[in-house]
């Protein structure tokens, strides 16, 4: 089946559905979000700039389309499944001339005792950054731009537990299917990747996480991490402040760690370790206008010895002007600096967008 038929599939599963299914009904839901930016970045390499952008764009920010749903199996079991896409709204396929690209595609079982799930997800440590990422999925403002950790994995087979006075557990973990490590051997364990969370009062005024994952990477990159994401935030009022924390190291001697942003990759190809964190906050001035800024920054230690750390700093104050709960029209800048070993490079790369746009979720 072409993927050019999944919306008539959507669709389908919505009207046609066994009486079963029906009984709950599967959702179809989805959030466009695009976005028009000035660009202004540099990319710098032995003291030359080798490329350089600075232009208008229209993009679309990990706008979706997915089915979810449930039905009861019998009075203590229900089936739990999820099928979710991104979808391109500025050019309708992606970076890879494809209409739809994978997301988080998952079915499995849910009772008293918590919710079991199986297929591609993201993990528990990249789950737990909730809304402290004022700027997720934005151009240049995503926290994605200057730390590791935000991984999406295959073959996942994770377990969440039910609410403990205000308490949850999510723990998952992926078989490496005899894929060949740094080290030259083959991961053929059952749970070569794993990744646990520990979360407290999600949904209130006070919400603490912690995270770690051990031997993790995104599907598509070399090298593998071990890493450990502290979170918090407290509403005080019409103000939300949160914060982050994390610490991300090479799985092996051998390995490096995985998904640094390529701004930092132009201070050296390979790192063997990374600390970051990032403070943010959002105040609610009307029912209508919500103001939010974030400060980041996170520095990279080479694996060839003796050469400095990269440094990378990203700045980012925006404005939501909210339409009704599910639609919004945003404003917003962001910038990342980067320095790092003049062996490497010389300069201070520097990315900046400024941007406006509009969010619906339906």
């Amino acid at each position: 089946m072409k993927l050019k038929a999944l919306p008539l599939l959507l669709a389908g599963l919505a009207l046609s559905a066994p009486a079963t299914v029906l009984a709950a009904g599967p959702t179809v839901y989805g959030k466009v979000n695009a976005s028009l930016q000035k660009f202004d970045m540099e990319q710098i390499s032995g003291g030359q700039v080798v490329s350089e952008r600075d232009d208008w764009q229209m993009r679309s920010n990990a706008s979706r389309i997915g089915v979810k749903g449930d039905y009861d199996i019998n009075e203590s079991l229900k089936a739990v499944y999820k099928l979710e896409y991104e979808i391109s709204v500025d050019t309708g396929t992606n970076s890879n001339g494809r209409e739809f690209a994978a997301r988080n595609i998952v079915g499995g079982l849910q009772g008293s005792w918590g919710t079991f799930l199986f297929g591609r997800h993201d993990t528990p440590l990249k789950l737990i950054q909730e809304k402290v990422d004022r700027f997720n999925d934005l151009q240049i403002g995503d926290m994605s731009n200057f730390l590791v950790g935000e991984f999406r994995r295959d073959n996942m087979i994770m377990y969440t537990s039910p609410d403990f006075r205000g308490f949850n557990l999510t723990a998952a973990f992926s078989p490496g299917e005899s894929a060949i490590g740094a080290d030259g051997k083959e991961d053929d364990s059952l749970a070569d990747s794993a990744s646990f969370a520990l979360t407290y009062g999600a949904g209130t005024d006070l919400y603490l996480a912690l995270a770690h994952e051990q031997n993790m990477a995104s599907n598509s990159s070399a090298g593998s991490s071990d890493i450990t994401r502290l979170v918090g935030e407290v509403k005080l009022g019409a103000v939300k402040v949160g914060a982050l924390y994390q610490t991300a190291r090479q799985h092996k001697s051998e390995d490096a760690i995985a998904g640094v942003p390529s701004g930092i990759n132009q201070f050296g190809s390979s790192f063997e370790k990374q600390d970051a964190w990032l403070l943010s906050g959002e105040w609610a001035a009307t029912k209508a206008i919500v103001l939010k800024a974030q400060y980041g920054y996170s520095e990279s230690k080479p694996l060839t010895a003796n050469r400095s750390d990269a440094e990378a700093t990203q700045i980012a104050v925006g404005i939501d002007y909210k339409l009704d709960k599910n639609s919004k029209f945003y404003g917003y800048y962001a910038q990342v600096d980067v320095e790092g070993d003049s062996a490497y490079s010389t300069g201070k790369p520097s990315d900046k967008t400024i941007g406006v746009g509009y969010e619906i979720n339906f």
